[in-house]
């Protein structure tokens, strides 16, 4: 075990007092986990995406693959935050940059889960003290650039960016659309009376499309499973047939959701959920984490009826089975695939892709290299942040 004591230097913040960091292999999970699930059921940063299912599914999955740290900062014997560490190299030209991921990131492309909704695992009223014991717990070690993949928004991130404020920044901001359903539920309104009324005249017409359809979510894991396979094969079908990739080809990508189902539909964390109007119009996974319903990821079947959209369709039925269960309180769309989303949804938040870079002499060598190059290539256009390959309405 490494144990590192941090001076937080916290300023005139009613809690300062020295935090030690200690850090722990991925395989001392086990030790640490009643920890990490208290410090969710405390924080009021915790999402699906940092919870201990997904966490303890991802180490299972990913750890075996690359370096990674399970870091607890505490206040005496108190923990206040944690968080994992995730070790790199990419290679860049002629050189080998170390990139540092917080949380669930860093995977290959091609197999990764693509976190969003990051956060930082921290008590309210710590987050300055427990920002800057971080930094200096990063800084400690070499880097060359700290990667924040998916963060929301808020004090977290806000401080992490005034400490890395020597740093070279680059971000990519995109909107997450969501749905209220408490309040639709409140309202005793019809859920497409919240909706322009171009989107409500469409819904009304891709139903007409498919007649009257049928909603069964998955009761069991074993069921949760069977949908998941279904979803995957529609989700194959469809990218092949454009010429493109989908995320269910990667054998690891599957395997971790697999693993995060059986270890988390239990506790109601799960949601599966296929529409049918005779055959499957489409298949819904989401997560579900302190009444926030995640969109995750969705199969279509284009072949049943060629015209019509069962994107739309599915949603619009899901989003209704949602609203007959009162413990949901959000419907989240997740960033990306806007065109359809922003349609469907009463408003939106924001959600970052951040590198920092160092001031290092790599980085500025790199930086020098790029800025050559670019005078002799044409630049490209930036193809923004990649995640997993949902079919569109």
């Amino acid at each position: 075990m490494k144990d590192l004591a941090v001076q937080a230097n916290p300023g005139k913040l009613e809690a300062a007092k020295e935090l030690s960091i200690v850090s722990r292999p991925a395989a001392a999970w086990t030790e640490v986990a009643s920890v990490w699930k208290q410090l969710e059921r405390d924080s009021p940063y915790a999402t699906f995406f940092v919870s201990q299912g997904w966490v303890e599914s991802w180490l299972t999955t990913f750890a075996a693959v690359m370096p990674v740290e399970i870091v607890i900062v505490r206040a005496g014997s108190v923990a206040v935050a944690a968080c994992l560490v995730v070790r790199r190299l990419r290679r860049h030209g002629p050189f080998r940059v170390r990139r540092l991921f917080l949380n669930t990131s860093g995977e290959d492309p091609g197999d990764s889960p693509y976190i969003e909704f990051n956060n930082l695992l921290c008590l309210a009223g710590w987050e300055k003290c427990v920002c800057r014991a971080l930094y200096d717990y990063i800084c400690r070690q070499p880097w060359d650039e700290c990667v924040l993949d998916g963060f929301c928004q808020g004090l977290p991130l806000d401080e992490l960016r005034g400490l890395f404020a020597d740093a070279l920044e680059e971000r990519i901001i995109r909107k997450n659309y969501f749905l209220d359903l408490a309040q639709l539920r409140d309202s005793q309104q019809p859920y497409e009376s919240v909706l322009r009324t171009k989107t409500r005249t469409r819904i009304r017409r891709f139903f007409k499309d498919y007649g009257p359809t049928t909603v069964v979510q998955a009761q069991t894991a074993e069921e949760a499973l069977l949908m998941l396979d279904e979803l995957a094969e529609l989700s194959r079908q469809t990218w092949t047939h454009r010429g493109e990739r989908t995320a269910f080809a990667s054998r690891r990508f599957v395997s971790f959701h697999r693993t995060l189902i059986r270890r988390t539909f239990a506790a109601g964390a799960i949601q599966l959920v296929r529409v049918a109007a005779g055959p499957t119009v489409g298949l819904l996974y989401n997560f579900v984490h302190d009444g926030k319903v995640y969109f995750y990821q969705s199969g279509l079947n284009y072949a049943a009826c060629p015209e019509a959209k069962p994107g739309f369709v599915t949603i619009v039925s899901v989003i209704r089975h949602c609203l007959n269960n009162p413990a949901l309180k959000e419907f989240q769309f997740m960033p990306g695939g806007d065109e359809y989303k922003e349609p469907l949804a009463t408003g939106h938040d924001e959600q970052e892709w951040i590198v920092f870079k160092s001031r290092s002499w790599r980085n500025c060598l790199i930086s020098r290299l790029q800025r050559v190059k670019h005078c002799f290539v044409p630049r490209r256009s930036s193809p923004g942040v990649s995640g997993p390959v949902v079919s569109s309405p």
